[in-house]
Order: structure tokens, then C-alpha cells, then sequence
């Protein structure tokens, strides 16, 4: 793996899977392999039988061509000997790379794109493989703007309490900002 120092004053150049960057003595970021979730098909067919997304269809179509692009990432960033794991995508093909992340410090867990069915089994899937010490739900909605909704957590809850009530469970709200201390 190569590590790279970058300065605030250069372009940003291309990074591969499992390259370290290091920002600062104390930060260093890893890119993950990741990938795109897959729709589930209940939520593909709420969406394309909705009111909501016929009324917009023509509008809609340039946000759907070509999608999804490119390389997906996750990162891990070390700071001060914590390990902070992150995705925008729920995905869970690779659970060897997941298990080199086991037990980090915290996972911000990308819940987006499932049913309610779907989203405590998938989620748990990796929170099983990598047993953080607490989990922040983010991108809980169900597909993508602009035709997306949240998502009910409840069977998430239910997951994490029947199943991992060690994992302390932190829930964002809008424009407020949280500390968490890490021992």
C-alpha cells in the first residue's frame, strides 16, 4: 500500500482501492473496496408504480442514465489509534475485506436502498463482521434523490437490540453537532 502526503495547494489525484493517505501526524484515511447496493425489488417497484415519481418521470430520467458510475469507496480513517469506517453504499460482497475493519471504533452504516425487510438483515450482516463499538445510521432513505424517502429504522432497532445490545447506537439529528468520546 502506498501512503501518499498531499497539500492543500495541489489537485487531488485518482486513488486506487486500499491506499493510505495521510493528512497530518494524528490522520491517516484508508480507501475500502465497496460497491453499489441492489435495490431490493419491493422498493424498485414502490418507486417506479408511484404517483410521485410518474408525476416526474421525463425530469427524472437524466438522474437514472448511466447510474451507478465508476469505482465505489468506503474509507477507514485512523485518528489517534481509532479506527472510523464508512460507506455510501450498504453492501456487504466482500465480507473478507469487511473482517481486515473488525472491531473499529465506530461505523457510520449507510442504510439506504432497502425495504424495511431488507435493511436490519443486510445491515447486520456487516455490523456482525465488523463488531464496532457504536454505529451511526447515515443515508437512510430508500433509493436516491430526488425520489427517495426515509426509511423506517425499527427493525434495525429490533436487530441491534435483539442481536448486539453492546453497540451503542448513535442517531444524528439536522444542524446539531455531537461529541463522542472514545476511552
Amino acid at each position: 500500500m502506498r501512503c501518499r502526503i498531499k497539500s492543500a495547494h495541489f489537485m487531488p489525484e485518482p486513488i486506487d482501492y486500499f491506499e493510505k493517505i495521510k493528512i497530518n501526524d494524528e490522520i491517516t484515511v484508508e480507501s475500502i473496496k465497496s460497491e453499489h447496493i441492489v435495490f431490493d425489488a419491493r422498493t424498485l417497484l414502490s418507486k417506479l408504480f408511484s404517483w410521485k415519481v410518474l408525476k416526474q418521470i421525463k425530469s427524472l430520467l437524466p438522474y437514472g442514465k448511466g447510474f451507478p458510475k465508476g469505482k465505489v469507496f468506503g474509507f477507514c480513517t485512523y485518528f489517534n489509534n481509532k479506527k472510523i469506517v464508512s460507506f455510501g453504499s450498504l453492501w456487504h460482497k466482500f465480507p473478507e475485506i469487511l473482517g481486515q475493519y473488525e472491531n473499529c471504533d465506530i461505523f457510520l452504516a449507510p442504510l439506504a436502498g432497502n425495504s424495511k425487510k431488507h435493511i436490519a438483515k443486510k445491515a447486520g450482516i456487516i455490523i456482525d463482521i465488523l463488531k464496532p463499538k457504536i454505529v451511526i445510521p447515515i443515508h437512510w432513505d430508500d433509493f436516491y434523490p430526488p425520489i427517495s424517502w426515509t426509511v423506517n429504522l425499527k427493525p434495525f432497532f429490533k436487530y441491534m437490540e435483539e442481536n448486539h445490545p453492546e453497540i451503542k447506537i448513535i442517531m444524528l439529528e439536522f444542524d446539531k453537532e455531537v461529541s463522542i468520546e472514545l476511552g
